[in-house]
């Protein structure tokens, strides 16, 4: 059940879509092939109980919010209960900073450069200066982990043995789909970032800050955008050439060492063409 949406508080309802939509993509790809913006209906698992349960439990938040005039509990917030483990989870639905709806659309057109700036150091752990220890990085961004309205959909322990000197974690993210077809439906869904720490925080801060790193890197359609070639665009734009490293040997030989490929990221591009 939720969340209550407070206007100028919490997130709206765009904010809320968007993550739903990016964390189902099955649904998503299977809207794309049938060119429908109809919702997919399938069948779910539930009880008349545990119907009841729920419309039971929004009834008595609804009857709180009457009696104190607050709504602390579903506030910006999606409750959901497990009726396998009689768990209640609480998922927070972020504001976008960039919502059209509640927020600015042209923030990043507002916004200026990054300024590295020298701050105290909360942790001196091995060569790893932070501002932040691995704790409370962790307290400040666990929002951010919900397979609902989380960019993080999970984040798990795989240390395989426990030794007190190393320890390795998983953490899941969703992408969206750089082309409609199946095998990239399957790559998404088997997407993940892995961390390693000598605390198990360190390695959890690991994982989760590379996933929230990747997702805040990927191309969405919402982001502002000026074409042009290289050569039109001048010293405004960045020559991709300096980045790939590509010596013109390996262009002129591209076809034979491509025919043997065992590895698609090996792959010799075409030359980039200013």
């Amino acid at each position: 059940i939720g969340p209550y949406f407070r206007p100028g508080e919490t997130a709206c309802w765009a904010c809320l879509e968007q993550r739903l939509a990016g964390n189902r993509q099955v649904e998503a790809y299977l809207q794309q092939n049938r060119e429908s913006d109809e919702p997919i209906i399938t069948s779910r698992g539930a009880l008349a109980t545990s119907q009841g349960f729920a419309a039971n439990l929004a009834a008595t938040e609804i009857m709180r919010w009457i009696v104190t005039g607050q709504m602390s509990a579903l506030s910006g917030l999606i409750m959901t209960w497990n009726s396998k483990s009689n768990e209640i989870v609480r998922h927070q639905v972020s504001q976008r900073p960039q919502c059209p709806v509640c927020g600015d659309p042209t923030l990043a057109l507002e916004a200026g450069p990054i300024e590295l700036a020298t701050r105290p150091k909360a942790s001196r752990s091995g060569a790893v200066h932070q501002s932040l220890t691995a704790e409370e990085a962790l307290a400040k961004l666990d929002h951010h982990i919900s397979p609902i309205s989380g960019v993080v959909t999970w984040l798990e322990d795989t240390t395989e043995k426990e030794n007190g000197l190393s320890y390795t974690t998983v953490a899941g993210h969703s992408f969206p789909l750089i082309q409609n077809n199946l095998r990239w439906l399957q790559r998404n869904l088997r997407s993940h970032t892995g961390g390693k720490g000598r605390t198990l925080a360190q390695a959890k801060m690991s994982a989760m800050g590379e996933a929230i790193e990747r997702y805040a890197s990927v191309y969405r359609g919402d982001e502002p955008i000026v074409k042009g070639s290289l050569n039109s665009l001048g010293d405004e734009a960045l020559d991709i050439r300096s980045n790939l490293h590509f010596s013109p040997s390996q262009y002129a030989d591209r076809w034979r060492w491509n025919n043997n490929l065992v590895n698609p990221i090996h792959l010799v591009p075409n030359p980039f063409d200013p």
